[in-house]
């Protein structure tokens, strides 16, 4: 697991991007939401 941590991180990231990337809600709402929601879950 410890050797597909940079891989997995990267595309952790590149999703929340493309999320951002198509967020037609107004000031990006939903992407605030997720990104609350992932820190809870990493916490």
């Amino acid at each position: 697991m410890v050797a597909h941590m940079p891989k997995i991180l990267w595309l952790y990231q590149m999703g929340l991007i493309l999320f951002w990337i198509y967020d037609r809600s107004e000031g990006q709402a939903r992407t605030m939401r997720l990104l609350e929601l992932v820190e809870i879950l990493e916490s």
